[in-house]
């Protein structure tokens, strides 16, 4: 009767359409997220996220001179785009890229900061480097560590 314990995946056609009503849209946002600041009808939430955002852009200038994670860096504007300025969007957005966004970009207490108004972390998680054979922990430097922490401090007492 075959394997009951093979994978299956469902697909489902979310939204369709074409690619210059994409590309118009994404415009649109882009415009209407400048328009917002200019205003200052930008909600807290979205002050918050529109912060972060200017921040990894600015510090993430600098990274992409190295090239080497500069595949990641676009990936991560892109993924910007189409979050917006949703708060809870942009947060599973930096929980799911948090390897990147938390260790390649930046350790300082400003971007950290920029960090933890949005999406909330207990402490600088752990990372792994994988081989075929192996999974060695990599340790934050300490600079991350206390910085991470002073962050913390600084959302929890409600200092800007």
């Amino acid at each position: 009767m075959g394997d009951k314990n093979m994978e299956y995946f469902i697909l489902e056609d979310v939204k369709s359409g074409k690619i210059s009503d994409v590309i118009s849209d994404k415009k649109t946002n882009d415009r209407d997220i400048q328009l917002k600041s200019v205003l200052g009808d930008l909600t807290e939430d979205e002050q918050l996220v529109l912060n972060f955002r200017n921040l990894y852009e600015s510090l993430s200038k600098e990274t992409l001179k190295n090239d080497e994670i500069n595949w990641n860096i676009r990936q991560i504007l892109h993924k910007f785009n189409l979050v917006g300025l949703d708060k809870e969007k942009m947060a599973k957005l930096i929980n799911n890229e948090k390897e990147h966004i938390l260790f390649e970009v930046s350790n300082s207490i400003e971007y950290y900061e920029s960090i933890l108004r949005i999406k909330n972390f207990n402490k600088l998680p752990i990372r792994y480097k994988y081989s075929i054979s192996s999974k060695v922990i990599i340790s934050n430097s300490e600079s991350s560590e206390n910085n991470f922490k002073e962050a913390k401090n600084k959302v929890k007492n409600g200092k800007k």
